[in-house]
């Protein structure tokens, strides 16, 4: 099932989805695979560190990751 696009398609709806709520500004994830993957779609890591954020009015994160990474 690797190579057909469904994890790509998984983390869009995903990132749309929780992005759509009013309050929302980035939405962040634990990169437990290659970050190539995820900064394709348009994550960027925080720091040297496996977590990573997507915003859509923040090019740049500044701060601690949240205290759950």
């Amino acid at each position: 099932m690797r190579g057909k696009g469904f994890g790509s398609q998984l983390l869009r709806g995903v990132t749309e989805k929780l992005l759509n709520a009013p309050e929302a500004i980035a939405t962040f994830l634990h990169a437990d695979i290659d970050h190539h993957y995820y900064e394709k779609l348009g994550y960027q890591r925080i720091q040297s560190g496996d977590c990573m954020f997507f915003s859509l009015g923040h090019p740049h994160y500044a701060g601690m990751p949240p205290s759950y990474f």
